[in-house]
C-alpha cells in the first residue's frame, strides 16, 4: 500500500497520522548495548541502520563515553543520540552530563554576542566576546569586572601581565591597587586573627645585586618613589614629604606591657649580639617612663641610651649608663674623644673675668643663667688671681651674682678670672606649675636597660 495512514483518523495529514485523545506512541523497546552500537536494532531490508531511527531503550549499559540508559534515542548514522540530553544527547541536562568532549562540547555561543547568566530574569553574569574568565597558560585573554560606575574594578591584562584594581594603567610589571575616595578608603586592607600572622605580608625572594636595593615592601607617601641604598636587601622602605613612616603603638587602659611606636634590630647570623633602636617608647610595668628613642649596642650591659625621657619628675636629653662624650680632630685628621664632666646634680656652670677696683668687684651673672638657676641653693664661686694683692673673699652670693672683696682691707687693683657653678632651676610653666624637677635631684633612679626579645621569624610559606 502506497498511500498516507491514519490511525483514528480518515483524513492523515502526513504519511502517518495518529489520532487519539487517550492513547498515545509506544516506541520499540529494545536493549541498546552501547551509544556506537546499533544492534540490536537492524534494517529489515538489509544493510546499515536508517538515519533516523527511533527507539525506547530500556537498558543501562556500556561505559562512559558511550553508555546508555533507559530513555528515547534515535540513530543519527554513527550512533544513537538521546533525547533526554545526557547520556549521549546533543544538548546539556539539567541533572548533568557525561562523556562529554571539552573539544566540542561547551556551554555558550558560536557567534560574535556575549554570553548571559540570568537569575529571577535579571542578568548576573556576561561573558564578553573580548574576555576570558579562566584560561590555561598559553592563552593569553583578559577579564573585568566591572562596578557602578566603575570600569577598571577589577582588570587583568593577559597581554602585559597585569591586575588593575580601579586603575587604567598600572605601573610597568606590577599589580595596581589605587584608592579614590576621600576617608576610609584603602587600596589595599588586610586582616589577621590568628597568632603569628600579618595582615599583610611582602617578600623579595632574590638577594639585591651591586647596583640595586631589594625591598619587601615600598611606601611612597609623595608620589616621588623611594629612595635606594645599592647592595642593600631591607624588609620595608618609606618615602614621603612629612615622614618616611609613621608608627603609632596603643594599649588599653589596664595594660602596662612595653610599648614602642617603631622598634629596629640587628641580630646577625651566628652571633649573640643584637643591637636594638626602640622609637617613641614607654617602659613596662607600669612606671610612667616616657622616651622619645632607646637605643643599645648589645655588646655590655651599660652600651644603651634613652633620649628625651622622663623619669621621676625630670626630664632628660640623653641618659646613659655609658660615659658622655665628643670628639675632635688630631694634626693626623683622626678623631680622638674627649669626655664630659659627670655630677651627681643638675649644674649650670660659667666663667669670666674681671678686676679689683680699689679692692672690690660686683660680679653680675647673665640673665639668662639667673633666671634659670635656683635661688634655694647656694651658688659655688671659685676665684683665679692674676696678680699680687692680699688675697680676697666672696659675700653676697645669690642666683644674681657675688662680690668679690680684697682681704685687709686692701686697695689694690688685681684682674681676676672667676668660675661659678650653681644647682638648675625646676623648670614651669607660665602658671609656675614645676613641669620638671632639677634643683632638689641628686643621685636619683634611673631607668634599667630594656630587655627586647630575640628576634625570630615568622615562617611563611612560599607561593
Amino acid at each position: 500500500m502506497k498511500a498516507q495512514v491514519g490511525v483514528g483518523t480518515t483524513t492523515p495529514a502526513g504519511a502517518l497520522d495518529i489520532n487519539s485523545s487517550t492513547n498515545g506512541l509506544v516506541l520499540p523497546r529494545v536493549a541498546l548495548t552501547a551509544l556506537n552500537v546499533a544492534t540490536p536494532v537492524v534494517n529489515p531490508q538489509g544493510g546499515s541502520l536508517v538515519i533516523g531511527t527511533l527507539v525506547w531503550n530500556t537498558a543501562t549499559a556500556g561505559s562512559i563515553p558511550n553508555n546508555v540508559v533507559p530513555g528515547m534515542y534515535y540513530w543519527d548514522g554513527t550512533k544513537w543520540i538521546s533525547l533526554a540530553g545526557s547520556p549521549g544527547g546533543l544538548d546539556w541536562s539539567l541533572s548533568g552530563n557525561t562523556g562529554t568532549n571539552p573539544a566540542t562540547n561547551y556551554v555558550g555561543t558560536t557567534d560574535n554576542v556575549p554570553l548571559i547568566l540570568r537569575a529571577n530574569s535579571i542578568e548576573r553574569i556576561r561573558m564578553g566576546t573580548t574576555e576570558t574568565v579562566v584560561n590555561e597558560d598559553a592563552q593569553n585573554y583578559n577579564f573585568r569586572v566591572e562596578g557602578t560606575g566603575e570600569s577598571q574594578m577589577f582588570f587583568v591584562d593577559a597581554a602585559n601581565n597585569h591586575v588593575h584594581i580601579r586603575a587604567a594603567s598600572p605601573f610597568p610589571t606590577i599589580d595596581m591597587f589605587t584608592s579614590v575616595a576621600s576617608g576610609n578608603d584603602y587600596p589595599i586592607n588586610g586582616y589577621a586573627v590568628g597568632q603569628g600572622n600579618a595582615g599583610i605580608y611582602g617578600r623579595h625572594s632574590v638577594d639585591a645585586s651591586a647596583t640595586t636595593m631589594n625591598a619587601g615592601g615600598a611606601f611612597d607617601g609623595a608620589g616621588n618613589g623611594f629612595s635606594t641604598q645599592a647592595g642593600w636587601n631591607v624588609g620595608a622602605v618609606g618615602t614621603g614629604r612629612e615622614a618616611g613612616l609613621v608608627g603609632t603603638a596603643t594599649n588599653a587602659a589596664s595594660n602596662n606591657d612595653q610599648r614602642q611606636g617603631g622598634y629596629f634590630s640587628v641580630a646577625d647570623t651566628g652571633t649573640t649580639i643584637q643591637a636594638t633602636a626602640s622609637i617613641a617608647g614607654r617602659e613596662s610595668g607600669g612606671s610612667g617612663k616616657f622616651y622619645g628613642g632607646f637605643f643599645d649596642g648589645g655588646q655590655s650591659t651599660n652600651d644603651y641610651a634613652y633620649v628625651g625621657m622622663r623619669s621621676g619628675g625630670t626630664d632628660y636629653g640623653i641618659l646613659s649608663a655609658g660615659t658622655k662624650s665628643t670628639m675632635v680632630k688630631d694634626n693626623d685628621g683622626k678623631n680622638r674623644v674627649m669626655y664630659c664632666t659627670e655630677a651627681p646634680e643638675v649644674l649650670f656652670q660659667d666663667f669670666g673675668e674681671a678686676e679689683l677696683i680699689n679692692g672690690k668687684a660686683v660680679i653680675s651673672l647673665d640673665e639668662v643663667l639667673s633666671k634659670n638657676i635656683s635661688d634655694k641653693k647656694p651658688v659655688k664661686v671659685f676665684i683665679q688671681l692674676e696678680g699680687d694683692c692680699n688675697g680676697v673673699f666672696i659675700s653676697n652670693k645669690s642666683n644674681k651674682g657675688f662680690t668679690v672683696t680684697e682681704l685687709n682691707n686692701g686697695k689694690s687693683n688685681t684682674k681676676f678670672s672667676w668660675q661659678i657653678i650653681g644647682n638648675r632651676a625646676d623648670a614651669t610653666d607660665n602658671k609656675g606649675k614645676v613641669t620638671s624637677e632639677f634643683d632638689d635631684v641628686r643621685f636619683p633612679i634611673g631607668p634599667e636597660k630594656i630587655n627586647f626579645p630575640k628576634p625570630g621569624t615568622s615562617k611563611v610559606e612560599k607561593r
